[in-house]
Order: C-alpha cells, then sequence, then structure tokens
C-alpha cells in the first residue's frame, strides 16, 4: 500500500504539476478529504462496506447503566453483541426502538433468554448506543461492538492506511486499493472535473469509480485484485 508521501507525489504526477501550484498542505487536505468520501462511499455499498469491518474492544456491562459510548473511528454501527463471560460465543442483540423507560431489569429475570434478552437502541446522547434495560447483577458479561469504522489517515510521510504513524509491528489490514482510490479522487477534485451529482465525471473521477467499484466486489467475491507497483443496519 501507499504511503502518504507516494500518494502525494503520484497526485502531483497525475496533474503534471511541476511548477508547485499546490503545496504540499493542500495535496494532503485533498489527499484526506477524498479518503473520507471513499470512506461514506463505501460504507453506502452493501457489499463495500465489508472492506472497513471492525469489532470494538471487549468490555464489561455496568450494573444499571445503559448508555455505552461508541467507537471514535465509527462511521455506521451494525450490531451490538454479549456474552455471558470471555469463555462464551458473542449473542447478537435484537435492536428495538423505541425503547421503553429507563428501568433496570435483574440479570435472573433474563435466564431464559440469558442476557442475549437484552436489546439495543440509538442512544438520545450523539456519541453513545444503549443497551437495556440495565442489568442490576453484573457478574463477567461482556459486550463489543461490530461496526464500519473509518480508517486513520497517514500522520507521518511514511505511513500508510494500514500503519498510519508508520510504527514498527503494525499492520491493519485494510485492502489494497484503498490508496489509488484516493489518488483518482484527489487528483479528480484538485482538476476540478466536472461534477454529476457531487461525483467527478473526469477522466480521473471515471477511474475513481471504475476502481472503488472493484473494492465493492471484492469482498463478494472474496478477492481484491493488487496493484502491480504498488480495505448496517437496513434495520
Amino acid at each position: 500500500m501507499m504511503t502518504l508521501a507516494q500518494m502525494r507525489a503520484m497526485t502531483t504526477r497525475y496533474l503534471k504539476d511541476s511548477s508547485g501550484q499546490w503545496s504540499e498542505d493542500e495535496y494532503d487536505q485533498s489527499l484526506f478529504l477524498a479518503a473520507d468520501s471513499l470512506f461514506n462511499d463505501l460504507v453506502a455499498d452493501q457489499y463495500g462496506r465489508r472492506c472497513l469491518r471492525a469489532f470494538s474492544t471487549a468490555a464489561a456491562l455496568v450494573s444499571e447503566q445503559e448508555e455505552y459510548e461508541l467507537p471514535s473511528d465509527l462511521i455506521l454501527l451494525d450490531q451490538v453483541e454479549v456474552r455471558p463471560d470471555a469463555d462464551y460465543a458473542w449473542t447478537p442483540l435484537i435492536y428495538s426502538n423505541p425503547p421503553p423507560p429507563n428501568g433496570t431489569l435483574s440479570l435472573s429475570v433474563t435466564s431464559y433468554f440469558g442476557i442475549g434478552g437484552l436489546r439495543w437502541s440509538a442512544d438520545t446522547v450523539e456519541g453513545f448506543v444503549r443497551i437495556w434495560p440495565g442489568l442490576t447483577t453484573i457478574a463477567a458479561e461482556q459486550y463489543r461492538f461490530q461496526y464500519f469504522q473509518r480508517p486513520a489517515f497517514p500522520t507521518d510521510g511514511e505511513g500508510t492506511f494500514n500503519n498510519p504513524a508508520d510504527e514498527a509491528g503494525v499492520a491493519l489490514g485494510f485492502p489494497e486499493g484503498l490508496d489509488i482510490c484516493t489518488v483518482y479522487l484527489a487528483t479528480a477534485m484538485l482538476a476540478m472535473e466536472e461534477l454529476e451529482d457531487g461525483k467527478p465525471i473526469g477522466s480521473f473521477g471515471k477511474m475513481y469509480m471504475a476502481k472503488k467499484q472493484e473494492l465493492c466486489q471484492g469482498p463478494a467475491a472474496g478477492k481484491i485484485k493488487r496493484q502491480r507497483r504498488y480495505i448496517m443496519t437496513g434495520r
């Protein structure tokens, strides 16, 4: 996967910017905005969103608490899962909205269904979700979120989407193609290509759409083509 410096250099070459029409910061800002648009486009596609699937770290349910904070890199929450303790498999909760009035429920009352009898819903507080009713008795019960994430943009010139800060031993596992898609769209944006429905439709805009479609189809087919030189609810 290309580093930020390589994405910047490729965008410069595509624009034939030998005179320095755009500064390094302007290139980076365009690449950042292009990546953000790409991630939103992928999540909007039922297959493309699989490129960005993530699971939060298991955390303990809290006695008589219903509000739980969502991951900071979340674009779309897909599922909330629970388990009695670390030795059990995860059970997806049923989404139910609107929830009943706030209250608590003893774990013994849910014994027929286990903690899988809990529900989840959107919360009135932004950035939080409700897992309800709150349990009055807590042993070792855990929850986690299955969601679609926004990959961190590289913070180092040698960083990539799979290792944003160029740290030793970091490899996040996003598929090849996020980088070149970002370059194509950033190039189209800086070239001020004609727009249709908010998307560039010039040469680089079309290249972006073709590569994005390949990313969307890749997870469904179980493969994504690698560059030669070179990652719902519906309820």
